[in-house]
């Protein structure tokens, strides 16, 4: 296969300025985006087949704190500006690979997807399509190409050599002596292309120059050559299938009749230039599409998940209703409940040791043999020692389910489609957990037959894992990391999980408890229950969405302030009309749930993104750890003060946080705005990872779009056909 990897940026430029000529001054509305997609088009229908785009989101990079005359954002046309959105975003709609660059440049983004795409042994060539000097340096032997459409030339390293004098991985040190205009630097004053090509290929790199022939200015010309020098190791994607087009997403056939407007509104929003932390290069991603291909793909699993769920949901709410009917004392039921987050403990270390033994699908179908049994013993056997030894062993049981799960769409999602499966994915676990709750007016929760449904369940649960024919991939073990230096790096994000346990524990174990003692039949606790699960479908976009926007600390700082504000109304006020009351159970649950998501995002936003994967295990012990504690603490107050006693414990761990949140941001800055990865919407089980099939492509592409695109940079491009 032939990638091609192209410079949006410079594409965006030399159809805007060849537009305006040709138009005598008079800019057409997104003429460049539409031009640019365009040639894109015509690439694809040239037979490219592996495609990616690399612009710049934001103009200024790192490169300026080094050097402080380099280039700025400051002196482009704001037409011109107003279109680089509006592109990624049409790219993106296109089904083309886009990645929108902050902290790095487009050059440093296309370096680095030269490098990934060239270690794939399937691929047979690499094409970068811009005419810039600096992308010569990523030149390799004939594998890795520079096209440049300006000079109608494919340059390979013997072209290279002849352009500019020097071999390609020399191409830093020379631009380090004869400079940049283009990008902002002077080079060495003195020195010319034809000096600086001799001193190059008789010396090398600068580093080795003999003193004498620099003098004062060496270390001047080391600071140009660090400019000149791409970044290639940002991580834009896992394997070079990721870039494969399969052509527009449905809802961009809809975009297209509505081009002018919707373009209208992003060219209003203006596009922030900020820096992040050096230490973290990143792509602004954008949203494309729900990735209905991976989710057919893994229809099986999320299948078997939602029935699991089913069951799940109606398990926790039985253990906990049944137990108060049958007279358990409130610590003791508490203690019956927790023994499921020891169990959950216990199996997120035990659980990769049996995948690696053998196998994800048998994993998944012994442990939920086990859960399906350990529910019947409950029904058979109504004692706290049993009940709380069958409570651990489900919660080993699911833990491993959980593994396997996050296994299986690691190997299945890609990087740019991760957050939206993950997003589907945790939609289908809350609906299941939420819908369960109705189930529990089918029978008679004083009998066996509630428990039997359950089990019922969670073996049906297996059926589409264990018939899929699709094969599962194998798990890689993060790397560990030190809980200290986790809390060091984000303390107030490593508490918010740990709360966030506490508090998620004791929604789902005691609430079923709360519910029957404050006088509620069994269709009152699976309302109550249904509202306090399904509120966090709605909540967690929208308030996933402000984080980003905003500090992070203050989003969690408020939706903790309402939190309060809403248990301390409910335990202090008592009794009050049944609608009143669930709508305000509901606002509180789906406050609070979405704090692990704020969290876990909170910590990822001072991490590097080799660390993220070992930290989220470290964050998953934390939060269970504390989520065994939160029944016991919870069933002990309920027992010492009533049912009040209930929101009284949520509303004083929110409290705390709130507090504890406020002094923290007393102590540290929030996170540039640059620096913030996206809100990661989860609860305590972690899904991502990449991975697509793979087609070969002919070279037929490269030589075919070079002349359609020989003509002057001047002529106007045709309308893009969607």
């Amino acid at each position: 296969m032939i990638v091609h990897l192209i410079d949006g940026t410079y594409e965006l430029f030399r159809h805007f300025y060849g537009l305006r000529r040709f138009n005598k001054g008079q800019d057409r509305p997104f003429g460049a985006v539409v031009g640019v997609l365009q040639t894109v088009l015509q690439m694809i229908e040239e037979g490219a087949t592996h495609l990616g785009v690399a612009t710049d989101h934001v103009i200024e990079s790192f490169r300026n704190r080094l050097w402080s005359g380099y280039k700025t954002g400051a002196g482009i046309d704001p037409t011109l500006f107003a279109q680089f959105q509006p592109l990624e975003e049409a790219l993106a709609a296109m089904g083309v690979a886009v990645w929108p660059m902050v902290e790095l440049e487009a050059d440093d983004a296309l370096a680095s997807a030269a490098r990934i795409a060239s270690a794939d042994e399937q691929v047979q060539k690499v094409c970068i399509w811009t005419p810039d000097k600096d992308l010569a340096q990523c030149v390799r032997g004939d594998r890795i190409v520079q096209v440049d459409r300006r000079a109608n030339k494919i340059r390979d390293a013997d072209g290279v050599r002849e352009k500019f004098g020097v071999v390609p991985n020399l191409i830093p040190d020379y631009l380090a002596l004869v400079g940049d205009s283009a990008d902002g630097y002077p080079g060495v004053a003195g020195i010319g292309r034809i000096t600086a090509a001799r001193l190059v290929t008789r010396y090398g790199i600068i580093e080795d120059f003999p003193p004498a022939v620099l003098g004062e200015r060496r270390e001047l010309a080391l600071l140009f050559k660090d400019l000149a020098t791409l970044r290639a190791d940002a991580q834009l994607f896992r394997e070079v299938d990721e870039l494969r087009w399969r052509g527009a997403h449905t809802w961009a056939m809809l975009a297209c009749s509505l081009a002018p407007s919707r373009l209208r509104s992003l060219s209003s929003t203006r596009r922030s230039r900020y820096h992040r932390s050096r230490s973290s290069p990143a792509v602004c991603p954008t949203l494309p599409a729900v990735p209905l291909a991976t989710i057919t793909a893994n229809w099986p699993l999320l299948l078997g998940m939602g029935v699991l769920m089913l069951g799940a949901g109606l398990q926790g709410t039985l253990l906990g209703l049944r137990a108060t009917l049958e007279g358990f004392p409130t610590p003791v039921t508490g203690m019956i409940m927790s023994c499921y987050y020891v169990g959950y403990l216990l199996g997120t270390v035990a659980a990769p040791r049996l995948l690696r033994q053998v196998g994800h699908i048998r994993v998944f179908a012994a442990l939920a043999s086990v859960a399906s049994a350990a529910i019947l013993v409950q029904a058979c056997f109504v004692h706290p020692l049993p009940w709380g030894a069958m409570r651990l062993i489900t919660g080993v049981c699911f833990a491993g389910i959980y593994v396997v799960a996050e296994s299986w769409l690691n190997g299945s999602a890609s990087r740019t489609n991760r957050g939206r499966l993950l997003a589907v994915y945790m939609l289908i676990l809350y609906v299941g957990l939420g819908a369960a709750q109705f189930l529990l007016v089918l029978s008679n929760p004083r009998s066996s037959t509630p428990f039997m449904l359950v089990s019922a369940l969670i073996s049906l649960a297996m059926v589409p894992i264990v018939v899929s024919a699709q094969q599962a991939p194998e798990r890689a073990e993060p790397r560990p990391v030190r809980y200290r230096d986790l809390y060091r790096n984000s303390p107030l994000g490593v508490v918010a999980v740990a709360v966030s346990g506490m508090i998620s524990s004791i929604i789902f174990s005691m609430g079923p408890v709360y519910a029957r003692l404050s006088g509620l039949e069994t269709a009152g606790v699976a309302t109550f229950m249904a509202v306090s699960i399904l509120a966090a479908v709605v909540t967690q976009y929208p308030v996933g969405r402000l984080s980003d926007r905003i500090d992070r600390r203050t989003v969690i700082a408020g939706v903790c302030t309402l939190a309060t504000l809403v248990a301390s109304s409910i335990a202090v006020f008592g009794p009050m009309p049944r609608v009143i009351f669930l709508t305000l159970a509901a606002l509180f649950s789906g406050f609070v749930l979405t704090l692990y998501s704020l969290a876990v995002s909170h910590v990822n936003d001072k991490l590097e993104p080799a660390q993220m994967v070992a930290a989220s295990s470290v964050l998953l012990l934390s939060n269970g750890t504390a989520a065994a504690i939160g029944p016991v603490l919870a069933g002990s107050l309920i027992a010492a003060f009533g049912p009040p006693g209930y929101f009284a414990t949520l509303a004083t761990l929110t409290g705390a946080l709130t507090l504890y949140d406020l002094w923290r941001k007393s102590r540290r800055r929030p996170v540039p705005s640059a620096q913030k990865g996206p809100f990661i919407n989860a609860q305590p089980q972690i899904v991502g990872g990449a991975g697509l099939d793979q087609s070969p492509v002919g070279e037929a592409g490269v030589n075919s779009a070079l002349e359609l695109d020989s003509a002057p940079a001047d002529r106007p491009a045709k309308p893009a056909a969607m």
